[in-house]
């Protein structure tokens, strides 16, 4: 399988240590894909819906050139799940949260992330599993990743499809 990242830094070096991680490829946000709070139309790249509000949600899930949403905060309502698979949008899971907290706020984003994976699975929607990392630093391998979905819920399939999911939406 091939693996695909988004990050939210640019550095020239991106795509080469990417490789050395295990992706095919890392996109960056604001160059390859946008992740915006609100739907912005006429855009030059497809866009990450980045909010908890349902109806900001909704409404721009229902644009054709919007790929998903990806919650603000490290937890998914039902409803909103219901609105991302009715949409037949991804959900998109910043690893951020788990790999870059201090440790009392790791434990409760790791427990709310397992929670939000937990429903997603049910309701049958698609999960992918991003690092959003801010810098070279926090960049992690693809196996890492996989490793860490694995603590979220996902079996080793599926997390791997999880971070397949991104370069087949894009």
């Amino acid at each position: 399988m091939r693996f695909f990242d988004l990050v939210c830094f640019q550095d020239e070096s991106v795509a080469d240590t990417g490789v050395r991680l295990g992706f095919r490829k890392v996109f960056v946000s604001g160059r390859d894909v946008g992740v915006v709070e609100e739907y912005k139309s006429g855009q030059k790249y497809r866009q990450i819906i980045r909010s908890d509000d349902i109806g900001r949600i909704s409404k721009a899930l229902r644009q054709g050139d919007v790929i998903g949403m990806m919650p603000q905060s490290s937890s998914v309502s039902r409803k909103t799940l219901d609105t991302i698979m009715s949409n037949e949008k991804a959900l998109f899971l910043p690893l951020r949260w788990v790999t870059c907290s201090d440790r009392t706020a790791r434990i409760q984003n790791l427990a709310k992330a397992r929670t939000s994976v937990r429903n997603a699975l049910v309701a049958r929607v698609p999960i992918s599993i991003v690092s959003m990392a801010e810098s070279g630093d926090e960049l992690i391998s693809s196996l890492q990743m996989i490793e860490v979905a694995g603590f979220l819920g996902l079996e080793r399939e599926r997390a791997k499809s999880a971070l397949s999911l991104l370069g087949g939406l894009l």
